[in-house]
C-alpha cells in the first residue's frame, strides 16, 4: 500500500518492502534541495543533532523547519537521525581524552527521552516519519568507547524508540546505524539480542570497495563481504549473517555509502566514484532486502573549508563559497557520480517509488 510517499508491499520472504534512494544532506538549504530533486532521488537524510536542536534545556532550536518543507515540497521523504548529547546535559564523571561533548555518556535517560519526544512531535507533522537514534555509536568520536554498547543499549536505544512510538506509533524506528569497521559485531550483537525488535528498519554503514574496482581479498572486506557474506569462516560475520543468527526480517537500508574522489577535479577519482555508486545501485536491485540506499553525500566542503578532512566525497561540488549568501542550483558542480545516479534512475525508475 501507500503511505506518507513511499511503498510498503509484502516481498516474496519476509523482508517488507521499501524501495527508494537517498543521499546524505545534513542540514541542507534550498540549493541543495534542487539538486536532489534534480538528482530523482525520493529520500533524504538530515542531521537532526541533539546539541543543535535542544540547545539549553526546555529550549528548542527547530533548524531544520525549512530543510524539511523544502524537501516535502518537492516531493522527498526525510529520514532524520537524532543524537549527540548537548554541553548542559549532566554526563557521567569519567576521565575523557577528547573534549567534545557530543559523544558522551548522559547520566541519565531523562533529557534524551524529553528531546526524542519534542523532536517527533514537531517534525511529524511536518511530514517526518522516519527516525534514526544516534549515528555510528561503534565509533568513540560519536559514543565514547568507555560507555560501551550495553550503556547505549540502556540509556539512548530502548527509551528513545519507546519515545518514538509514544508520540507516534506509526512513525518508524531505525538503526543501529553502525560503521561496518573493526569488530563492529561486538557492538551490534547485544543490540540486536536484547533491541533487535524495536527496529522497524535496519540501516547500516558501509564504504567497502569492490573487486571491478580493483579490490583484492587480501585487502580486507568487499562491500558484499560486509552486508551479505563474510570474507572466510574466520573474518568478522556479515550485517545479512548477523541479522539472520537473530532472526531479524525487517527491510534493510544502507544510509551511509560512497567514494571518496580527491583530489578535487582529478577525472580518474571521479570516474571511479561514478563506478562506485553503479555498483551499489546494481547490488540493491539484486536484493530484495536490501531496500534503500543514501549515499554520502551531496555536496563536497568545496572552497569553504579546503582542509576538511572528508571533501572528495560530495557528488556535488560548490563553486563559490558562501559569503555572498545561500548557494542555488546553478552553484554546484555536478560530478560523474551525479549524472550516474540520474541517469540510473531514469534507465530503472523501479528503484525509486513515489
Amino acid at each position: 500500500m501507500l503511505t506518507a510517499g513511499f511503498l510498503v508491499a509484502a516481498s516474496s520472504g519476509a523482508w517488507a518492502q521499501e524501495t527508494g534512494l537517498g543521499v546524505n544532506t545534513h542540514v541542507p538549504d534550498d540549493g541543495m534541495l534542487d539538486l536532489c530533486a534534480d538528482l530523482g532521488v525520493n529520500w533524504i537524510r538530515v542531521d537532526g543533532n541533539w546539541d543543535l536542536l535542544n540547545p539549553a534545556s526546555g529550549t528548542f532550536n527547530w533548524a531544520l523547519d525549512d530543510a524539511v518543507n523544502g524537501a516535502r515540497t518537492r516531493n522527498m521523504e526525510v529520514f532524520m537521525t537524532l543524537g549527540y548529547t548537548p554541553d548542559w546535559v549532566p554526563r557521567v564523571a569519567r576521565t575523557r581524552s577528547d573534549t567534545y561533548n557530543g559523544n558522551d555518556e548522559p547520566l541519565t535517560s531523562t533529557e534524551w527521552i524529553a528531546f526524542v519526544e519534542a523532536a517527533v512531535a514537531h517534525y511529524q507533522p511536518l511530514g517526518v516519519t522516519h527516525y534514526g537514534l544516534w549515528n555510528e555509536a561503534n565509533l568513540g568520536g560519536f559514543w565514547e568507547e568507555a560507555a560501551g554498547s550495553q550503556s547505549w543499549i540502556d540509556k539512548i536505544l530502548v527509551p528513545g524508540a519507546a519515545a518514538v512510538k509514544r508520540v507516534c506509533p506509526t512513525c518508524k524506528v531505525l538503526g543501529p546505524e553502525l560503521a561496518h569497521v573493526g569488530e563492529y559485531q561486538n557492538f551490534m550483537r547485544p543490540v540486536l539480542m536484547q533491541a533487535g525488535d524495536v527496529y522497524d528498519i535496519i540501516t547500516h554503514h558501509s564504504y567497502n570497495g569492490w573487486a571491478e574496482l580493483g579490490l583484492q581479498i587480501w585487502d580486507g572486506d568487499s562491500f558484499l563481504n560486509a552486508i551479505e557474506t563474510r570474507r572466510f569462516s574466520f573474518t568478522r560475520p556479515a550485517l545479512k549473517e548477523l541479522l539472520d543468527e537473530f532472526n531479524i526480517t525487517v527491510p534493510v537500508w544502507i544510509t551511509e555509502t560512497g567514494l571518496k574522489a580527491a583530489p578535487a577535479g582529478d577525472v580518474n577519482q571521479e570516474n571511479r566514484q561514478a563506478q562506485y555508486v553503479e555498483l551499489v545501485m546494481d547490488a540493491q536491485l539484486a536484493r530484495p532486502w536490501w531496500t534503500n540506499t543514501f549515499f554520502y553525500e551531496i555536496m563536497d566542503c568545496g572552497v569553504d573549508a579546503p582542509t576538511c578532512d572528508i571533501d572528495g566525497f560530495g557528488i556535488a561540488r560548490p563553486t563559490r563559497d558562501l559569503q555572498a549568501g545561500s548557494r542555488s542550483f546553478a552553484d554546484y558542480r555536478q560530478k560523474p557520480a551525479y549524472t550516474a545516479i540520474k541517469t540510473y534512475i531514469t534507465a530503472h525508475p523501479e528503484i525509486v517509488v513515489r
